[in-house]
């Protein structure tokens, strides 16, 4: 017998929405519960490293090679109750098969539109988060999914609207007057920087998970229209990136990130050459000396190494 109806049929077994994906992974924590054994990635933001250690949780770095690839051999998966895996820059991470059936999988894809296609083909449980700030010309939200049903949040810790969305949503209007303006206002730009920075301060600070505000729906809803066309910008760009770099191999699976392997000693020709051109590359995740310090980056490779004129390791950009 035909199945009524056109709509779609939905794989999300639970769903939740957050305003950032600190928050998501705030949620997760609180789904796992106290003192985690977890596998993370050396290659990944500091965040990441903060939140879990608020938890006391036991943490053991895995290696992640040039191109994105993870290297899980040797490890006892026994010893630990979670993997979190990141899918950089919109590529996905492929994982092993055979991991054992009680390891939880927490899947990292702030740089993807969607969590589901990350998931595993296995029977692991297995949960992952996004956040449509770092993909979409928006100034917050993240969707958490998980492959299985788990207690609801409880409405004493979940009560707060976010208050930094509101200024980086400011910033970013005043940053599309002040480039369609093509009068390089000092004052304007001055503004809409002041605004992103203090809403970057806002957020750093926060320690809870934070809901959306109520203007939320709409800004996403125009955010996606925006993009598609922001893509073929990206494209644009790239272009420009690769004639300087001379590698552009990576293929993400979502075409909005493209990071640019260099020789760390060209960066500051490289920039210069770039600024030319209205294109400006931050580097990712420069590991930071409070890090080094707890001994959390004893194994780390040159992915974690911040540009220097003398260091002649590769870093990872993106455009």
């Amino acid at each position: 017998m035909a199945i009524f109806g056109g709509e779609l049929t939905s794989p999300f077994r639970h769903s939740e929405l957050f305003a950032s994906g600190r928050s998501s992974l705030r949620r997760i924590i609180e789904i796992l519960g106290s003192t985690p054994r977890i596998l993370i990635p050396n290659y990944v933001c500091p965040v990441v490293f903060n939140e879990f250690e608020k938890t006391h949780a036991q943490i053991q770095l895995y290696s992640v090679s040039n191109d994105f690839e993870i290297d899980l051999n040797g490890i006892d998966f026994e010893k630990f109750d979670c993997l979190y895996v990141v899918h950089y820059f919109g590529k996905l991470t492929n994982l092993p098969i055979g991991l054992p059936n009680n390891l939880l999988i927490i899947h990292d894809c702030v740089f993807l539109p969607s969590v589901d296609e990350a998931f595993h083909d296995s029977s692991n449980k297995q949960i992952g988060f996004n956040s449509f700030r770092k993909i979409f010309p928006c100034a917050e939200g993240s969707v958490l999914v998980s492959n299985f049903t788990y207690p609801q949040i409880n409405d004493v810790i979940f009560n707060r609207q976010n208050e930094f969305s509101k200024h980086k949503m400011t910033g970013l209007r005043l940053k599309q007057r002040y480039i369609e303006s093509k009068s390089h206002d000092i004052v304007l730009e001055h503004e809409y920087l002041d605004h992103l920075l203090l809403g970057e301060k806002i957020i750093d600070k926060s320690t809870e998970i934070e809901t959306t505000t109520d203007g939320f729906a709409l800004n996403v809803s125009k955010s996606l229209g925006k993009s598609i066309h922001g893509l073929i910008e990206r494209l644009n760009r790239l272009e420009v990136v690769a004639s300087y770099s001379q590698n552009r191999s990576f293929k993400p699976s979502f075409a909005c990130f493209y990071p640019i392997q260099i020789n760390s000693h060209a960066y500051d020709q490289i920039k210069k050459e770039l600024v030319k051109e209205s294109i400006y590359l931050p580097y990712f995740w420069p590991i930071s000396d409070e890090l080094k310090l707890k001994g959390l980056v004893e194994k780390t490779d040159h992915l974690f190494i911040p540009l220097a004129p003398e260091n002649n390791k590769k870093n990872f950009f993106k455009c």
